[in-house]
C-alpha cells in the first residue's frame, strides 16, 4: 500500500506543470515549432518485413496504419512536449505512455521499475481480467468488491525481471502477476535530464526537459509580443462614438480597447485611425523567431517562414545550425520507432484469432476473420529502413531560395520570365518526389493564373513566402500540405 501511494503522490505532484507544459505546446508559435519538428523527425516510417513476402508486408502495412501510427504520433508529441513520451506494449495491448499517469524507479533511462496507471469502469474489469487471464470466479469476486463506477488500476513493469503486476490502486488487491514476453515492456522517449536541486518544489525532479520547456520562454515572449502590438494599436486608435446607444458590455470593451471621445449626439462610430510605425517591433519579432529556431532546431524556413537574411551563405549557416540538433533527434527517433515496431510484430504475431480487433482482406484471405495475423507475421523481421527527412530539407531550401530570389528578381523585370521561374522550381521539387505536378499545377488552373498576376509587386508578394498570399499562397499549398510530415 505503501509504494503505491508513494507512486500516485508523486504522479499527482508533477500533473499540474505537465498540463501547463501540454497547454502551451498546443497553442501559438509552439504548436507550429513542436508540428515542424515532427514532420522533420519522425516523417515517412518506411519499413519491411524480413525474409520479405509480399503479403506478410501487406499485413504489416494494415496493422500499422491501423493501430500503432497514431500512437506513435502521439508519443513524440508527448515526448516534445514535456520530456517523456513513449509506447507501452503490455497483455491489454499497446498504449501511449501518457506521463501525466506514468512513474518510475532509478533512472527513468534505465528504470528498475515504472508504473502506468488507467482507469477502467466496473464493467470493463471483467474484460481486463480475462485479458490478463483470471480465472472466472476470481474475476467475478473482483469486480463485486469495487465500489464506485470507475476503478484506477496501477501496471507495474519490473524492467530487470521483465515481469508484470496489474493492481487496484488501494495497492491491497491484486489482479494479476505474469512474466513479460520478449516483446512486452515500456518503450521510453526521454529528454535530457533537468537539475535536481532547482525542481524539488515542483515535484518535477528527474523529469525530463523537452522541447517546449527548453523553448518556452522565447515562444511566450514572441506570442506577447504579437499581441501587445495588437493591442497598441488598437489603443492607439481614436474612436468617436455615440456612447448612450451602446449597452454596457460593449461600452466596457470599446473603452478598454479604444481612446473614445463621446459624442453628443447620435451617429455612426467613427474611426480616425493612428498611424503605427511597426518598424522596431518587426525587428524584435524577427530576433526572437531566429532565437525561437536555434533553441528548438525548428528554423523559420523548415516552418515555411522565410528569415530577415541577406546573403545565401548566412542562410545556410542558420540552416546548419539548427540541423544539428535535429539530426540527433532523427537518429535517436529512427531507433526508437526500430524497437517499437519489433514488438509491436512480436505482440500482432502471438495474438489470438479471439482478440483481434481489425479486419482486412489481403491477397483472398480475410485476416482477422479467416487467418490470424501471426500466419503472416510470425517467424519474420521487422526492418525500419528510414525516416523521410528529405521532403521537408527540399521544402526548406526551395523556400530560402524563393526568399533570395525575392530580392533580385524585381531589378530583372524585362529580362526573366518570373511566372516561368517560379512555375518550374515548383515542377522540379515535386518531380523529385514522384509527384506529378499537373494533379497541383494545371495549365491554365488556379494555380498558374495566380502566379501570373505575379509581374507587378513582386517584392511585396514574394518576401511574403508565408501561406498568406502572392507566391506563399502557392508554396503553402503545394509544398505545406499534406506532402509533408503527414506520419505515412
Amino acid at each position: 500500500m505503501a509504494e503505491y501511494g508513494r507512486v500516485l503522490a508523486l504522479i499527482e505532484s508533477r500533473r499540474g506543470r505537465l498540463e501547463a507544459l501540454e497547454e502551451r505546446a498546443s497553442r501559438g508559435s509552439m504548436a507550429d515549432v513542436i508540428e515542424t519538428l515532427l514532420a522533420q523527425t519522425v516523417g515517412t516510417v518506411r519499413y519491411t518485413v524480413q525474409p520479405y513476402e509480399f503479403e506478410a508486408k501487406q499485413v504489416l502495412e494494415r496493422l500499422y496504419r491501423l493501430e500503432l501510427q497514431r500512437k506513435l504520433d502521439r508519443a513524440f508529441w508527448y515526448y516534445f512536449a514535456t520530456g517523456l513520451g513513449g509506447i507501452a506494449i503490455t497483455p491489454l495491448g499497446l498504449r501511449v505512455v501518457d506521463p501525466k499517469r506514468f512513474a518510475w524507479d532509478g533512472d527513468v533511462d534505465d528504470p528498475v521499475r515504472s508504473y502506468r496507471v488507467f482507469e477502467v469502469s466496473r464493467d470493463q474489469l471483467r474484460g481486463l481480467a480475462r485479458q490478463l487471464r483470471v480465472e472466472e470466479h476470481e474475476a467475478e469476486a473482483l469486480a463485486l468488491s469495487v465500489e464506485g463506477e470507475r476503478v484506477g488500476v496501477v501496471e507495474v513493469y519490473d524492467h530487470d525481471v521483465r515481469h508484470w503486476e496489474y493492481c487496484l490502486v488501494d495497492g491491497e488487491r491484486v489482479v494479476a502477476r505474469m512474466p513479460a514476453r520478449w516483446y512486452e515492456g515500456h518503450y521510453l522517449l526521454t529528454g535530457r535530464y533537468r537539475p535536481r536541486r532547482l525542481a524539488r518544489a515542483t515535484g518535477l525532479e528527474g523529469f525530463p526537459i523537452g522541447v517546449t520547456e527548453h523553448s518556452r520562454h522565447h515562444a511566450d515572449y514572441y506570442d506577447e509580443l504579437y499581441e501587445a502590438t495588437i493591442r497598441d494599436t488598437m489603443q492607439g486608435t481614436l474612436l468617436q462614438a455615440y456612447l448612450p446607444g451602446i449597452d454596457d458590455e460593449a461600452r466596457e470593451r470599446l473603452v478598454r480597447n479604444f481612446r473614445v471621445v463621446p459624442l453628443r449626439q447620435p451617429q455612426p462610430a467613427a474611426f480616425p485611425l493612428k498611424e503605427v510605425n511597426l518598424g522596431t517591433v518587426s525587428a524584435v519579432r524577427q530576433q526572437v523567431n531566429y532565437e525561437l529556431g536555434m533553441s528548438s532546431g525548428a528554423i523559420g524556413y523548415a516552418r515555411g517562414v522565410p528569415m530577415d537574411v541577406e546573403y545565401a551563405t548566412e542562410a545556410a549557416m542558420i540552416g546548419q545550425n539548427a540541423q544539428v540538433r535535429v539530426s540527433r533527434w532523427a537518429d535517436y527517433h529512427l531507433q526508437f520507432v526500430e524497437r517499437v515496431l519489433e514488438g509491436a510484430r512480436g505482440y500482432w504475431s502471438d495474438l489470438p484469432l479471439s482478440l483481434h480487433r481489425h479486419f482486412f482482406k489481403v491477397g483472398k484471405w480475410w485476416y482477422g476473420v479467416e487467418r490470424a495475423y501471426g500466419d503472416a507475421l510470425r517467424g519474420r523481421q521487422v526492418l525500419v529502413m528510414a525516416v523521410s527527412l528529405d521532403f521537408v530539407e527540399q521544402r526548406q531550401q526551395t523556400v530560402v531560395l524563393l526568399s533570395l530570389l525575392s530580392k533580385v528578381l524585381p531589378a530583372l523585370g524585362g529580362v526573366v520570365d518570373v511566372q516561368g521561374l517560379t512555375v518550374e522550381l515548383l515542377r522540379r521539387l515535386l518531380w523529385s518526389h514522384g509527384i506529378d505536378p499537373d494533379e497541383y499545377l494545371l495549365s491554365g488552373g488556379s494555380a498558374y493564373s495566380f502566379l501570373g498576376d505575379l509581374s507587378d509587386g513582386m517584392a511585396g508578394d514574394l518576401s511574403a513566402v508565408d501561406g498568406s498570399g502572392g507566391l506563399g499562397g502557392v508554396v503553402g499549398e503545394v509544398i505545406g500540405g499534406g506532402a509533408v510530415g503527414g506520419g505515412s
